[in-house]
């Protein structure tokens, strides 16, 4: 069933757009901002998830998970955020080469790596667990904390 696209103003309140839900039986809307341009989707789910927290649904992906192995090592999922990965293992490695673990690591080697690829960031070695033709999926994490901190090596093996 094909429906006639559903517009609202971004500056609309969700308790007006729920009721235009509602009374449309619509779940989706395409946002419009101030100069016509699409700023994005809002679905009944998400003013839903506004007003009662987080629903889980068979389609929701886990969120991105470090596994400790020891203080200066770890094993994580590929797209886990750079930022994430800096405040939990008390890193810093670059946030304006990669949003995800994995788009640093593509970032840096210029192509799809493969098993066993290997990423220097100074004092910290980024190795591929775990890869698809297509994504990055797992990531073995090792801090060298004696290594200098403002050290920029950059490898690829």
């Amino acid at each position: 069933l094909l429906r006639p696209a559903y517009y609202t103003p971004t500056t609309k309140p969700i308790n007006v757009l729920l009721r235009e839900f509602q009374r449309e039986r619509g779940h989706m809307a395409i946002g419009i901002d101030e100069f016509g341009g699409m700023a994005g989707i809002v679905t009944l789910e998400d003013i839903l998830e506004e007003i009662v927290g987080e629903i889980e649904d068979e389609y929701d992906r886990p969120v991105a998970l470090i596994k400790r192995i020891s203080p200066d090592e770890a094993i994580v999922d590929g797209d886990t955020s750079v930022h994430y990965l800096n405040r939990t293992m008390g890193i810093k490695l670059p946030e304006d080469e990669g949003v995800t673990v994995s788009g640093l690591i593509l970032h840096r080697l210029e192509a799809m790596p493969k098993v066993g690829d290997v990423v220097r960031v100074g004092p910290v070695e980024l190795t591929v667990e775990g890869a698809t033709n297509r994504e990055i999926t797992s990531v073995r994490v090792v801090v060298d904390r004696n290594a200098p901190a403002d050290e920029e090596e950059d490898t690829k093996d």
